[in-house]
């Protein structure tokens, strides 16, 4: 059986979404140790066993932060009270949220029919929100906050 030209575009279509679809896929902590060997190695034995389970504390570096958590999907710099500088990581997590809508009826064609245009039902729409901060100060953990990720 020969491949017609639809059926090889088809083809290729596919396995380059089955390719992006694989890379957009979130890491584990193990995946991520796993590229990055000699990176995981130059941490102290504390803080490897702390990015081994997916945890961060206070005095990591930005290096074991991203074998940790994975890169941030937001980074800003700020300013303390005290003048020091800080840079904030931000991971984001999608939300669902669930409204209602109605739809309105009317009547419709000759005689008596009531037909509910318009329909009614639910409908779930994905919102970002703030998932997990980190705060660095001099290129180390000052402070985290983690809310469900």
């Amino acid at each position: 059986m020969r491949m017609t030209k639809k059926n090889r575009l088809f083809a290729l279509a596919a396995g380059c979404l089955c390719v992006v679809l694989g890379a957009c896929q979130s890491a584990t902590p193990a995946k991520r140790i796993a590229a990055n060997p000699v990176l995981f190695n130059s941490l102290p034995e504390q803080h490897r066993t702390m990015v081994q389970q997916g945890l961060i504390c206070q005095g990591m570096s930005q290096n074991a932060v991203l074998l940790a958590w994975g890169s941030p999907d937001n980074r800003a710099t700020g300013q303390t009270r005290d003048g020091r500088m800080y840079e904030r990581w931000e991971y984001t997590a999608m939300q669902p949220v669930t409204t209602v809508h109605a739809g309105f009826g009317g009547w419709f064609g000759p005689g008596p029919y009531w037909y509910p245009y318009g329909g009614s039902g639910l409908d779930t729409t994905y919102i970002p929100r703030c998932a997990a901060s980190v705060d660095f100060e001099d290129g180390q953990v000052a402070r985290w906050m983690h809310n469900g990720r």
